[in-house]
């Protein structure tokens, strides 16, 4: 989308603002946002990798930085933590035990666990719910919490009747 107000650059800074209750959109380049006051370049612009690299180097020491490379790419954890890219697939595994509290801070969880879309039917919810609760009781058994592996256990039986 080309700036309505220079026709010249392409459109790239897009928000809105609400006054008395009346909703103003703009759809304008980065100089005439500039131009007219909207910011200056140090209030909207960053560089995500830098912003990234805040929670990828937190916490790690600077032995581990200069040790891990990836077998299979080259990667260095130095690099990760600069770049906040991984080089491959392979780097997921490897770099596991560093990118898992990483995950933890920036997401909460390190399991995704998906949505399901409003009008999705219940069968198909059950369904979701129902997996979710199995990877639940694996857990619960593997840490030995027997109680909550019942608990768990009776709730996937109920839901299985459901379907």
């Amino acid at each position: 989308m080309i700036c309505p107000r220079c026709l010249q650059r392409e459109a790239t800074v897009f928000f809105s603002r609400n006054i008395n209750g009346k909703k103003e959109e703009y759809k304008v380049c980065e100089k005439c946002a500039k131009e007219l006051g909207f910011f200056s370049d140090k209030d909207l612009f960053f560089n995500i990798s830098d912003f990234m690299s805040g929670f990828m180097s937190k916490g790690i020491s600077s032995s581990l930085l200069s040790e891990k490379i990836c077998p299979s790419c080259g990667m260095s954890i130095n690099e990760l933590t600069k770049t906040s890219k991984l080089g491959c697939s392979k780097c997921y595994e490897f770099f596991d035990s560093y990118l898992e509290p990483v995950m933890k801070r920036i997401h909460g969880n390190c399991r995704h666990v998906g949505k399901l879309p409003e009008n999705a039917d219940k069968s198909h919810k059950t369904a979701h719910q129902l997996s979710s609760l199995k990877e639940d009781l694996k857990s619960a058994v593997s840490r030995e919490d027997y109680e909550q592996a019942a608990i768990l256990r009776d709730k996937i039986k109920e839901l299985e009747g459901e379907l």
